[in-house]
């Protein structure tokens, strides 16, 4: 016996909700068509103006994270308790922990030391954020032109192309601003005038190596990071949008294509929040990572000052044998909740100013042969029994 149950209402075409790889797709389309509407002017000056808004937040993080990796060993515990008892210069006292630096910092040197060596970190913010974002973008949009890379690599290719550029060309305002920072009585002035004399002009590139091993690793964990993220949550926001029947949100035009309003400019709340969220992942992944040879790093730009090796083995080894290898995740935390919101201030604020000086292209979604599909009204459904 065949038993047939079938209901049927109104019927409208179907709402086609694309596959994460559609939105990928359009959405390296749209950066595309935007890159064309910006002059390398305007991407600078946008770069630029994000880059100093980024380092007025994370300057007294930087501070706090350097002079903990500069402070060499750990004073013993009888040290620590003969302390009470003798009276100890203020800016000697050791430093054990985040918190307690940005104490005793403000509380011996002021407030304002928190912002010590901002002069050259802005110095290097300006050319070297320019540099480093104009690059990314462009290499990021000839490779997909190209074709020749996949889009999975595409970000971490781009990315070490842009910090290699980037890392050669302001590895000496780094080595300045890290002495700066380090040394509360010293000037940038003093500090190359001091290098220059003792060690030579290309002394200046000390770091360059561990800079490159810190920062190109960096670059590449954190923009695959970033665009994974953000393609997931640009799709997820979709879903969320569909689910709610929110109509005002999707239109469907006659060549079935989704244009998404919300994604058409970076003002609005939604896309807004998925560059600062895409942007903090990304940073906590890459900082975290990269840590150990950001020590090794700031260890080898102090051997200038201090009696401390210069090649990267000699200080792996000694700071291995000395501090044990804990030392090389000093100023993790610091580090962390400095890049993390510098990584997201800076990539939000630059689509903003982005914005400004060139509104994004609409953001279309062309449904491939991989979607969803969801009728927005109740569709037809069959049920069939059989009995035998």
């Amino acid at each position: 016996m065949h038993s047939s149950t079938r209901s049927q209402a109104h019927a409208t075409p179907p709402l086609v909700l694309p596959s994460t790889n559609s939105t990928r797709q359009s959405l390296q389309l749209q950066q595309e068509q935007h890159q064309e509407l910006l002059s390398p002017m305007k991407q600078v000056a946008a770069a630029t103006a994000g880059g100093v808004v980024t380092a007025l937040f994370v300057t007294p993080f930087d501070v706090v994270k350097t002079r903990l990796q500069a402070q060499i060993g750990v004073p013993p515990v009888v040290q620590a308790q003969a302390v009470q008892y003798a009276p100890v210069p203020c800016h000697e006292q050791p430093l054990r922990g985040t918190l307690d630096a940005f104490v005793k910092i403000s509380k011996c040197e002021g407030n304002l030391a928190l912002w010590r060596g901002l002069g050259p970190a802005i110095a290097l913010t300006v050319p070297a954020t320019a540099l480093y974002f104009t690059s990314y973008e462009r290499t990021k949009v000839q490779l997909q032109r190209l074709g020749i890379v996949p889009p999975s690599l595409t970000p971490a290719l781009s990315g070490l192309v842009a910090r290699a550029i980037t890392v050669a060309v302001t590895c000496p305002l780094e080595l300045v601003r890290t002495n700066v920072q380090s040394h509360p009585k010293t000037s940038a002035k003093e500090v190359i005038s001091r290098i220059t004399k003792t060690k030579g002009f290309f002394s200046l590139w000390t770091g360059l190596s561990p800079t490159l091993l810190r920062d190109v690793p960096f670059s590449i964990i954190y923009w695959s990071a970033l665009e994974f993220v953000k393609v997931r949550l640009i799709h997820q926001q979709q879903r969320l949008a569909q689910r709610r029947n929110n109509k005002n949100n999707f239109s469907s035009n006659n060549n079935n294509t989704l244009s998404i309003p919300f994604l058409d400019t970076p003002f609005t709340y939604p896309i807004f929040t998925i560059n600062f969220l895409s942007g903090l992942a990304g940073g906590v992944v890459a900082a975290a990572a990269t840590t150990p040879i950001d020590v090794i790093k700031t260890r080898m730009q102090m051997h200038h000052t201090r009696d401390y090796p210069a090649s990267i083995t000699a200080i792996v080894q000694r700071v291995a044998q000395e501090e044990g290898y804990g030392a090389f995740f000093k100023g993790l935390a610091p580090r962390i909740v400095k890049v993390a919101p510098a990584c997201a201030i800076m990539i939000s604020s630059y689509e903003v100013f982005k914005g400004f000086f060139a509104p994004p292209p609409p953001f279309a979604l062309t449904p491939t042969t991989t979607n969803t599909t969801i009728n927005t009204n109740n569709t037809t459904s069959n049920t069939n029994n059989t009995t035998a």
